[in-house]
C-alpha cells in the first residue's frame, strides 16, 4: 500500500528536526511514560518526514505539497511557442529629456567680527 505524498518540503525538514529534538530530549530527560510518549511522536514525525506521506494529513484532506517552494516534484511551467505568441505592442514616446542641471553657488565668504578686547601691556 502507499500512501499519497502530501507532505512539502520545508514540512519535511522541520518534521525531522522537531522529531529529532523530542527522541533526544525523552532519553536524555524523561523517564516513564513520558519518554514512551516523547520518542513515539519524534519517531512519527521522523517517518512522516521520510516518507513525505501523513495519515493524519490524508484524512484531514490536507496537503503541503501544492506550494512551489514546498514541492518536491515540481511540474514543468507550460511552454507557448513564439509563433503562438501574440505580439506585444509598444507606445511611442519622445525620448526622455536629460534632468535640468543645477549650477554651483557660490560660497559666501564669513565676515569675521573683530574682537573688541584690548591687549594689555606688560
Amino acid at each position: 500500500m502507499e500512501l499519497e505524498k502530501n507532505v512539502g518540503l520545508v514540512d519535511r525538514i522541520f518534521r525531522a528536526i522537531f522529531g529529532t529534538a523530542f527522541v533526544l530530549g525523552g532519553i536524555v530527560y524523561l523517564a516513564g511514560i513520558a519518554l514512551f510518549a516523547s520518542v513515539f511522536v519524534g519517531t512519527v514525525l521522523i517517518i512522516t518526514a521520510f516518507t513525505a506521506a501523513c495519515p493524519a494529513y490524508s484524512l484531514l484532506g490536507i496537503t503541503t505539497c501544492g506550494h512551489p517552494c514546498c514541492d518536491v516534484r515540481r511540474k514543468e511551467p507550460e511552454y507557448t511557442p513564439v509563433a503562438e505568441q501574440e505580439p506585444i505592442e509598444f507606445e511611442e514616446s519622445a525620448p526622455a529629456a536629460a534632468p535640468p542641471v543645477k549650477k554651483a553657488k557660490p560660497k559666501k565668504k564669513s565676515k569675521k567680527k573683530k574682537s573688541k578686547r584690548k591687549k594689555k601691556k606688560k
